[in-house]
């Protein structure tokens, strides 16, 4: 298996606050802690996880979604995730339910309104 370590990128328009996934979801993965300042830290009212670009989630992956929800919901804040029914995130996302738990999107653009789309960018 190939194994990419987790990289993250900031998107902040209005009250929508995008984190870009790509790599692995896994124990490399960044503090949740971290991405939720990320998010708090734009005023936002939305968070967006775009795993569109993410190749793999494993079980400490999983927990670090739930970790990002959990507190995002305790400071008020919704989350919708991105990530295709038929790639292997959005199918592991489907199979365990997640979206009992968060909004699930195929894409970026059903995610986040168009009138969203010029937004500041911040790679980490």
């Amino acid at each position: 298996m190939n194994h990419t370590d987790c990289k993250l990128s900031t998107k902040v328009s209005g009250k929508y606050g995008v984190i870009s996934v790509e790599g692995s979801i896994d124990q490399s993965a960044p503090s949740s802690g971290r991405v939720i300042e990320e998010l708090v830290g734009g005023n936002i009212e939305v968070g967006v996880l775009d795993l569109s670009g993410a190749d793999l989630i494993d079980s400490d992956g999983l927990d670090w979604l739930e970790e990002i929800r959990s507190g995002l919901e305790d400071r008020g804040i919704g989350l919708r995730i991105v990530a295709a029914s038929e790639g292997k995130v959005g199918r592991i996302l489907r199979l365990m339910q997640y979206d009992q738990l968060a909004e699930l999107f195929d894409s970026l653009s059903g995610a986040v309104p168009v009138a969203q789309s010029s937004m500041e960018v911040s790679n980490q």
